[in-house]
């Protein structure tokens, strides 16, 4: 299915046939950590820690290697426009699994988090099916604005998620 997909393309898996050509030239085991510094990745559910803006976005760095100015343009790339209405702009803490924000604002923080690695490939996992109508609206309007600047995959279930996109590829269930 769709996840097995996604596993293969990460290199998580190796095909046991076929092989997976990333432009051109094969994904064996030597390459795949090559290969992941090129990746970013939303899922349906993002990991939200109880910290602030700004150490979520860079996830797992210290806070010395935090580079402010690749948090800002993450932000603005992923629509973040609410950084002016908090208390302590990228310094506010948003508490576990980010309960004082949205559920559309902790998207865009798994979106930022993603792009703050400037990825080659940006993968969305299901990123807006947990979303109402209008926030899932507002992150197909962002991966408009980010088609043509980096590789997208879109998974998703809702039509109107992968409307805009190139290639459609229709994953049957398993059986």
């Amino acid at each position: 299915g769709k996840s097995t997909v996604i596993d293969l393309l990460v290199g998580l898996l190796i095909p046991a046939r076929g092989q997976i050509l990333i432009d051109g030239v094969p994904l064996t085991p030597d390459r795949v950590d090559a290969w992941v510094r090129n990746i970013g990745y939303v899922p349906q559910f993002p990991y939200i820690f109880d910290g602030s803006i700004a150490a979520n976005i860079a996830f797992g760095l210290p806070s010395e290697l935090i580079d402010e100015q690749r948090i800002l343009l993450a932000c603005r790339q992923a629509a973040i426009a609410f950084l002016d209405d908090l208390p302590a702009g990228l310094q506010t803490v948003i508490g576990e699994r980010g309960i004082r924000l949205s559920g559309g604002q902790r998207q865009r923080i798994a979106i930022a988090r993603a792009l703050y690695r400037q990825p080659k490939l940006l993968i969305f996992d299901e990123a807006t099916s947990a979303l109402d109508e209008m926030k899932d609206n507002e992150i197909r309007q962002l991966i408009g604005e980010l088609k043509g600047k980096m590789t997208l995959v879109v998974v998703s279930h809702r039509k109107s998620t992968i409307e805009g996109c190139d290639k459609l590829w229709n994953i049957p269930p398993e059986r």
